[in-house]
């Protein structure tokens, strides 16, 4: 557990050039992508549909090719308006969602809340348009890096406190909805821009 302190310990630091960030972010997505499965019954890992919110939660794929690499992967594109911090959809890519998935919302930050109610809501429209049936909290689980105390607050009111893999929850958000003390724009960072 020292190690994962030390790796987000890292990519807190802002001065950390684009390599490094990255070479840590994927020990860490790693990390993550194992808890998960530690959470999951392995008799349902066959059923677990994971979701990637474009573009950070990519750091997540190798993790996912490598651990569940029979899963189909779902996209959704949520872009958030930095005055607002209001997350509007340009894109939607979902596989069937059955009565027997275990979706898991991949988001390396967490921090109005607003990015994941909306991919939940996409994977809930998805499940009801296969199935007829409402998605239940039991059967979603949300994997991220970092969360605000009030974001998380808010998911608890659609995923179960037991569904949700962080690795820390920090104190709140500053006037521009960033995590503090977070580590800044995550997707950015990640990829350089």
């Amino acid at each position: 557990m020292t190690e994962v302190f030390e790796h987000l310990t890292a990519i807190r630091n802002r001065d950390l050039p684009s390599g490094p960030f990255r070479e840590h972010s994927l020990v860490l997505a790693d990390y993550l992508t194992n808890e998960l499965l530690k959470k999951v019954p392995a008799d349902k890992h066959q059923n677990i549909v994971p979701i990637l919110v474009f573009r950070a939660s990519l750091v997540f794929l190798p993790a996912i090719f490598k651990k569940i690499p029979d899963s189909p992967i779902g996209f959704v594109g949520l872009k958030r308006d930095e005055k607002t911090a209001v997350a509007d959809k340009y894109y939607s890519q979902l596989p069937p969602i059955y009565e027997n998935s275990i979706v898991v919302i991949f988001d390396p930050m967490l921090g109005t809340c607003g990015t994941l109610r909306q991919a939940h809501l996409e994977a809930s429209k998805k499940f009801e348009s296969t199935s007829g049936y409402f998605l239940g909290r039991e059967n979603v689980y949300y994997v991220g890096f970092v969360a605000a105390e009030s974001g998380y607050r808010k998911a608890l009111n659609f995923i179960s406190k037991k569904n949700i893999i962080l690795l820390a929850i920090d104190p709140g958000l500053d006037s521009s909805y960033f995590i503090v003390p977070g580590l800044g724009d995550f997707g950015d960072r990640f990829f350089g821009n």
